[in-house]
């Protein structure tokens, strides 16, 4: 399964960890409906995505899929989101969707985990 929850030793966090190949957005759904079903999952309002090995998105995928995730992420209760990239093409697209949800859902993209979680954390 290209994605899969985990929880984070700070009981604020979840993970969303992510691989190849590029999820849909029905299996991005999915994923929020499992956060969603599980009550420690549930409780925990910030999440880390690790997006470092999951393909380069088209520009497309990030104003489509991208932002209806995170749309749909925020009606769950995810209060923030840091996305971790595994390059500089990916960290633009990341940028490119903070941009896109400013309004709906705090989100930055980072190069680290460390970050990210100091980041959620803050």
């Amino acid at each position: 399964m290209p994605l899969h929850w985990r929880a984070d030793p700070d009981g604020r966090i979840a993970w969303l960890v992510a691989s190849a190949p590029i999820p849909e957005l029905k299996e991005l759904q999915d994923a929020l409906a499992r956060r969603g079903a599980d009550a420690d999952l549930r409780a925990r309002p910030r999440v880390l995505c690790d997006a470092r090995d999951v393909p380069l998105p088209t520009v497309d995928y990030v104003r489509t899929t991208v932002t209806a995730f995170l749309e749909a992420a925020h009606v769950a209760g995810v209060e923030r989101l840091a996305l971790v990239v595994g390059g500089e093409a990916a960290y633009g697209m990341g940028r490119m969707a903070e941009v896109l949800v400013e309004e709906v859902l705090p989100l930055r993209t980072f190069y680290t985990t460390d970050d990210a979680r100091a980041w959620l954390l803050g």
